[in-house]
Order: C-alpha cells, then sequence, then structure tokens
C-alpha cells in the first residue's frame, strides 16, 4: 500500500493527522503541502494536532524527513503536536 494520509477530528476535538501504508524511502509519497497550506489557512488550532501511525506498515528516513516541515510549522504557529502517535525515533 501506497503512503497516504488523511485529516480528521480527534477524540478530544483536536486535529487528527492519520498516516498509513509504506513511508520508507524509494516508495511514493505523498506531498504534504496541501496539508501545510490547510493548516496556514485555518484558524489556529487551540487543542492541538494529534498523529495516528498504526496504520504504517513500514518506514525509515522518509516519514521524519516528509513530516519535519510540518513539525516546523507547528512550532512556528504555537500549535501543540501530540507527538504519542509517532513510531519511536521519528
Amino acid at each position: 500500500m501506497d503512503a497516504e494520509y488523511r485529516i480528521q477530528s480527534g477524540p478530544s476535538g483536536e486535529l487528527l493527522l492519520v498516516l498509513a501504508g509504506d513511508w520508507r524511502t524509494g516508495a511514493a509519497l505523498p506531498a504534504l503541502q496541501p496539508l501545510l497550506e490547510r493548516l496556514g489557512a485555518e484558524p489556529p488550532l487551540a487543542l492541538g494536532l494529534g498523529v495516528d501511525c498504526r496504520g504504517v506498515s513500514g518506514w525509515a528516513r522518509a516519514l521524519p524527513a516528509v513530516l519535519r516541515p510540518l513539525l516546523e510549522q507547528c512550532a512556528e504557529t504555537g500549535v501543540a503536536v501530540d507527538r504519542r502517535g509517532l513510531p519511536d525515533g521519528v
């Protein structure tokens, strides 16, 4: 399964980034630019951003590299990120 993501509301009202598929280097990776633009256009996320990686079948350096701009944007805009859903090492 190719790498994919979707955005949904989390159980506590936060925005939840759900990742699935193969996030290894060389795999077909989705662009996160649409997500970055969406986060930049919406009002600040007072309840933060959660991440759910339970559907990720494999990952390597590609996953942290793809997520870095998202995490940086959240830090710059004061959006709290709940990293508990990320794999160890990300």
